[in-house]
């Protein structure tokens, strides 16, 4: 499983109290394998993550390990990158978007695009 941001929110390094520890943490308790990726937070992740959860050292490295990516927090580095980073055929790669930031994901062979929360469409 790959957690793609780790901090608050973008361009900080905070991750007390961030949903992404908070989710990297509670799949590393339950025995799953877990990656993370934060353009700024990766040293403090790894204070408060210890070494339950293996960081990467890119977002592409994340991806590349992952079978299902969870985009938390919605860093620009992330939204720019190609859409062959995230493919992967046989099975496919689940990339669950939290932010509905990633659409351009959805329909792509080899992805199963995710996107969470509401969506109220446009009349």
């Amino acid at each position: 499983m790959g957690v793609l941001g780790v901090t608050y929110k973008p361009d900080t390094d905070v991750v007390e109290e961030a949903v992404g520890v908070h989710l990297a943490r509670e799949l590393a308790e339950r025995g799953i394998a877990v990656v993370a990726y934060d353009p700024a937070g990766n040293s403090n992740a790894q204070e408060a993550l210890g070494n339950r959860v293996q960081l990467a050292e890119s977002a592409r490295e994340c991806i590349a390990v992952a079978d299902v990516i969870v985009m938390v927090t919605p860093w620009q580095e992330f939204l720019s990158l190609p859409v062959e980073v995230w493919a992967r055929h046989n099975p496919p790669r689940v990339v669950i978007d939290c932010w509905r930031v990633l659409k351009r994901l959805s329909g792509v062979e080899g992805i199963q695009y995710v996107p969470l929360g509401f969506f109220k469409k446009e009349e």
